[in-house]
């Protein structure tokens, strides 16, 4: 799913010279990074640019793509978090960043990579990569330093002017605190203080939040002549020579971040080093799971978080999730560090999203199968810190998290993600976010203590599955085929499935072994092999019992089957069958695949309009759940049921709506085999019907509509 521009709840102050110059750069292709130290509002700037160009009149405007890199660790899957944001959801096999510059192409867009600080060089090498392929991108990257690409445009961004803009700023932030400024006393402690914190953006807008609780010149009193002291010291800092060229502002700003940490309760400030664990926005029974204990107990930590939103430490989103700003997490993690705590809070991190996975897991063949693609949709960048963490202190706990998510990030489009970490956590050994073996935790950050005690972590030439129980070893070979199968490596699923049988049959685990079937029958579906995938699926449910869940998804290979054989009958009653029970449980994901069939048997028999109904219910659950594959099948089914029915327009339109959303997967539409002989059939019939011409007009107003807005126009439609 693309990730949107983000939302400006405040105003936005000043920098009209900034956005005046940098938006006639933005219309040319190229690479274009805004420069300068954290809090100075770089993202701010180009939010602003962003939805400016985005919303410029038709044959004016951009396409934007907005890609938030602060959630990432290491550079392992840049690509693939980059070509998720722009809206390709990739399933083939190839390395992302070139699924990314054929799904941009000749296309005008514009692509932002926000907070590529810690990411130059790999940040750098996909922009030079992307831009070799594709004539008319443009990249707007926010960074501390520049990326240093060829042809790099660098604006470096300075504070406000403390005078102008940075006073208005604050009266602005001031007001929005409930504490506006209209005393003359009042104004002129204000721009004093402005003054004093030099402009900077974040340092005024932590300023102005303390207004709350002290007036103006009180909060100048605080701030005394320490600041003063420590801007005119000059000197080195610990984040590189792109900040220690600015010491004044930057000390400015760290130094505003020390003192709203003074000001904070001890509550709060063991809160605000907690809460530097989170890599995304998080909802509060999250962070009770997470950072209560000791003096934090729930009632503490609630006044606790209302009293760092109160002095924008934390924001309040408008879905009701709590965030912190990159810079003032880096403040919240040093001191996380030197209380000793930063490896116990990962620790109850990890363990919280690995709880959250067994529970989706248990809740998928049920009513709560959406929450739990939404939960662990929302909680993506978390999970995959907290795999990161496992991945060397508990390797076992890493591969079944993995194991866990890695069908559900399958479903969902995330199959280089899942790929990147089933893969790792089945063949090495583990190691940190970049393939290293992380350093130990010191209060001060300096080289760990080399007689310390060892937390655990494996030899790092074992392999990572030596430590983990067989079942989660299976289930981890099981989800890493269905993601090789999804990108159409079928020989690589096939050996897969023997392998995570293998497993299962050591573990005489009924469960596991219908996994293995599923896989297997599917990689014959996938190859147009129906009768070995029925017979697959037949000999599997006769033989086991299992959960329902495993046996409603071979109970699902063998409805395909029958339809991939022609015998349309039974797999109508087999699908509705199946279908009920789904129903009565209030399951989406195989429900809607069902609703294929039924549409395809339909369509084969002669029914076009029951067709459209069964296409149109799999479009909305495949939807729900965020299975862009799913979508793009669906689609096709519909466009073949419209035409089927003489509405050859309207089947132009959502063919084309269906080419658009095969685009976002990465590849030409896909399926079992039969489905070929059904689109070619459709897309005849509409031509003859209303002429080349006019299909084509309809065709590429629906492929080049956005695809998020196509499908909400189309499943709006009655039936």
């Amino acid at each position: 799913m693309r990730t949107p521009i983000p939302s400006q709840d405040t105003a936005f102050v000043g920098r009209d010279a900034e956005v005046a110059r940098l938006r006639p750069w933005l219309r040319r292709p190229g690479p274009v990074t805004v420069t300068g130290p954290g809090g100075v509002g770089k993202s701010r700037l180009a939010a602003r640019l962003a939805a400016l160009l985005s919303s410029e009149p038709e044959g004016e405007g951009v396409d934007v793509c907005w890609a938030p890199l602060w959630t990432l660790r290491g550079g392992r899957l840049l690509g693939a978090v980059v070509a998720e944001a722009a809206g390709l959801a990739d399933h083939s096999p190839r390395v992302p960043v070139a699924a990314l510059a054929e799904w941009i192409g000749r296309r005008r867009v514009l692509l932002v990579l926000d907070s590529c600080e810690h990411l130059v060089a790999e940040c750098a090498a996909l922009v030079g990569e992307l831009l070799a392929r594709c004539p008319a991108l443009t990249v707007l990257a926010t960074s501390r330093e520049p990326l240093g690409v060829p042809g790099e445009q660098v604006h470096e961004l300075g504070p406000l002017p403390a005078a102008t803009d940075g006073l208005t700023l604050f009266l602005d932030r001031a007001a929005a605190a409930g504490a506006p400024l209209t005393r003359p006393a009042d104004l002129a402690a204000a721009a004093g203080l402005c003054r004093r914190l030099q402009g900077m953006p974040l340092a005024l807008e932590l300023a102005a939040a303390q207004l709350r609780e002290r007036p103006p010149a009180a909060l100048a009193a605080l701030l005394g002549e320490g600041l003063h002291e420590v801007l005119d010291e000059g000197g080195d800092d610990d984040r590189g020579a792109a900040d220690a060229a600015r010491p004044g502002r930057l000390r400015a700003l760290r130094t505003t971040i020390g003192w709203s940490h003074e000001l904070c309760t001890p509550a709060e400030r063991l809160l605000w080093a907690r809460m530097s664990v989170f890599r995304a926005e998080t909802g509060l029974a999250v962070l009770r799971a997470v950072c209560c204990g000791g003096p934090l107990d729930a009632p503490a930590l609630d006044a606790a978080l209302a009293g760092l939103c109160r002095k924008s430490v934390v924001s309040l989103t408008p879905g009701g999730r709590y965030r912190m700003l990159d810079t003032v997490r880096e403040y919240g993690d040093m001191w996380l560090a030197g209380l000793g705590e930063r490896d116990r809070v990962a620790d109850r991190h990890a363990r919280y999203f690995l709880s959250l996975a067994r529970e989706a897991d248990r809740a998928w063949f049920g009513p709560d199968q959406r929450g739990a693609y939404r939960d662990l949709g929302e909680a993506y960048p978390d999970v995959c810190a907290a795999l990161d963490h496992l991945g060397y202190a508990d390797p076992a706990g890493a591969l079944e998290l993995a194991a866990l998510v890695g069908f559900f990030w399958a479903c969902g489009g995330r199959l280089h993600e899942a790929g990147h970490y089933l893969a790792r956590f089945t063949e090495t050994g583990g190691t940190g976010p970049d393939g290293d073996a992380p350093d130990r935790d010191t209060p001060d950050g300096d080289a760990p203590d080399r007689d310390a005690p060892d937390r655990g972590a494996p030899d790092r030439d074992v392999p990572l599955h030596a430590y983990a129980a067989p079942d989660a070893h299976a289930r981890a070979l099981w989800a890493l085929g269905l993601v090789r199968a999804l990108q159409g490596d079928h020989p690589a699923a096939a050996e897969l499935a023997l392998a995570s049988r293998a497993y299962a049959e050591l573990l005489r685990d009924d469960d596991r072994l219908l996994d293995a079937a599923y896989l297997q029958g599917v990689v014959l579906l996938l190859r147009g092999r129906a009768a070995d995938a029925g017979a697959c699926a037949a000999r599997a449910l006769a033989e086991l019992r299992g959960t329902p869940a495993r046996r409603a998804r071979c109970l699902l290979v063998g409805v395909f089957a029958l339809t991939g054989e022609g015998r349309l009958a039974e797999a109508r009653e087999a699908a509705a069958d199946l279908r009920d029970e789904c129903v009565r449980r209030g399951e989406v994901w195989t429900r809607s695949y069902l609703d294929h069939q039924l549409a395809l048997g339909a369509l084969l028999t002669g029914s076009p309009a029951e067709a459209e109904v069964c296409a149109r219910r799999m479009v909305a659950g495949k939807h729900a759940i965020g299975d862009a594959f799913g979508v793009a099948l669906g689609l096709d089914l519909l466009s073949a049921s419209l035409a089927a029915q003489d509405r050859a327009a309207e089947s132009a339109d959502v063919y084309g709506a269906a080419f658009a959303c095969w685009r976002t997967v990465g590849h030409p539409q896909r399926g079992t085999p039969e489905l070929s002989a059904v689109r070619d059939r459709a897309e005849r019939s509409a031509r003859a019907a209303i002429g080349d011409g006019a299909y084509d007009r309809a065709f590429v107003a629906g492929a080049y509509e956005d695809p998020g807005a196509a499908l909400r126009r189309i499943l709006a439609e009655p039936v």
